[in-house]
């Protein structure tokens, strides 16, 4: 009882209460130590890449066996994105090489987010311990089982899962799942569902969206939309392919029965939380918390890699080529059925959202575009989920079965599904 009201405490306060500038401690920490670190951070992001390709070559070519497992995943295409990052990382510390590549909109701004998403990860992923191990995630899963299992076909966890992207980064929130899909908490069906709904841009992302299209005054508006809409996609998308088509089975291939569901719903509620929250809190033991930082390094080492180098070549094309700008073209007819203004102006940005988070509210920043339009572009792209430059690198590098086709398929049904909620609600609120 010690351990779960002490450690449960300590995950709470860490995870979600606002104490410092209002952030939580745990985005507060990332920004103190990239502070700290400052120019040496890419220098850091340069030798994670390079210890990679070379763990790469050790187990695959020169048969290390204790680096085999930890390659065990990664095909000769992953070891050509391995070496494509360190050789981006050298040009751009160097500044030398392509201009397409050495452009702050493009390296430049690869770099720093793997710098951000590793510290983010390895510190965020290790701390969360204090959530995975202390019994909370259990004890508010059996009190939310009730809601979640009828309304999204999902475990109450999933609801804590939700919470923690939201307040962390969607990558951490993808960790969270992951550690979940490996403990027989979720299916394979329950875990690929979290992850396409609920790996959610924390609070403090939505804050630089809201600087970046000029609208800080509706910074409230934009959140409760985002997450109330959240929660109603979800419910959608869990009913429809590709999530409707995935196995039912846990990670050891067991099928998930009806005693299986049946059993967390014997006994009173919160009798039953408790117990369940006891019996977690007493197996957390030390060993827990340093393997829990190890899991976060490895886990960070191989998305950040990912980020200089798919990141760096999603940019480019997004800076250097009128790709978005023709895939958007086709939306057009479908902004202005809903009747939202600029409708050939904010196309493009529904659209290259796959690429960065942040990229839809850049293009559209600083035109004349109605503050209605903003706020639609704003709201769709944090519903969107799928962007290589964090969420979808973090999915297709966990254990969860996850393939690139999903993923795309997957933000194009969310923007559609997402398109005409946002639209109701922009009217609505102007």
């Amino acid at each position: 009882m010690t351990k779960f009201i002490v450690f449960s405490f300590i995950g709470i306060v860490l995870f979600f209460v606002p104490v410092m500038n209002s952030q939580v401690p745990i985005v507060a920490m990332v920004d103190i130590i990239k502070k700290l670190l400052g120019p040496a951070l890419n220098y850091l992001v340069l030798i994670v890449c390079a210890l990679l390709v070379v763990t790469f070559v050790m187990a695959k070519y020169m048969g290390v066996e204790r680096l085999k497992p930890y390659h065990e995943a990664d095909g000769p295409i992953k070891g050509i994105f391995y070496v494509i990052a360190v050789v981006f990382a050298v040009m751009i510390i160097a500044n030398k090489g392509p201009q397409f590549i050495l452009n702050e909109n493009v390296g430049g701004l690869a770099m720093d987010l793997a710098g951000t998403v590793m510290i983010t990860v390895t510190l965020a992923g290790w701390l969360v311990v204090f959530i995975l191990k202390s019994g909370i995630v259990e004890f508010l899963g059996v009190l939310i089982e009730p809601v979640m299992r009828p309304v999204f076909k999902l475990p109450g966890e999933a609801a804590v899962n939700g919470i923690a992207s939201f307040v962390s980064a969607p990558a951490v929130g993808v960790y969270f799942t992951e550690q979940l899909y490996k403990g027989k908490v979720y299916t394979e069906k329950e875990a690929v569902a979290v992850l396409f709904n609920f790996s959610v841009c924390s609070l403090g992302f939505f804050g630089l969206l809201v600087s970046i299209g000029n609208i800080v005054e509706l910074y409230p508006h934009v959140v409760l939309t985002s997450f109330i809409l959240t929660f109603v996609m979800a419910a959608i998308c869990i009913r429809i392919p590709p999530l409707s088509g995935k196995p039912n089975v846990y990670i050891d291939n067991h099928e998930q029965t009806a005693s299986d569901i049946k059993a967390h719903e014997k006994g009173h509620a919160f009798s039953r939380a408790i117990e369940a929250a006891l019996k977690v809190a007493s197996e957390f033991k030390l060993k827990d918390f340093k393997d829990s930082l190890w899991d976060a390094v490895k886990f960070s080492q191989k998305i950040v890699t990912y980020v200089v180098s798919i990141a760096t070549i999603a940019l480019a094309l997004t800076e250097y080529t009128s790709l978005f700008t023709w895939l958007g073209k086709p939306m057009i007819p479908l902004l202005k059925l809903f009747g939202l203004p600029n409708a050939a102006e904010i196309a493009p940005a529904t659209i290259i959202g796959i690429v960065d988070l942040a990229l839809p509210v850049m293009i559209i920043a600083g035109k004349s575009i109605a503050i209605k339009s903003v706020f639609f572009i704003t709201v769709l792209a944090s519903l969107q989920i799928i962007f290589f430059t964090e969420s979808a690198n973090a999915m297709l590098e966990s254990q969860i079965p996850v393939k690139v086709k999903d993923l795309v398929l997957t933000f194009i049904i969310r923007t559609l599904i997402a398109i005409p909620l946002v639209a109701i609600v922009s009217h609505l609120i102007f």
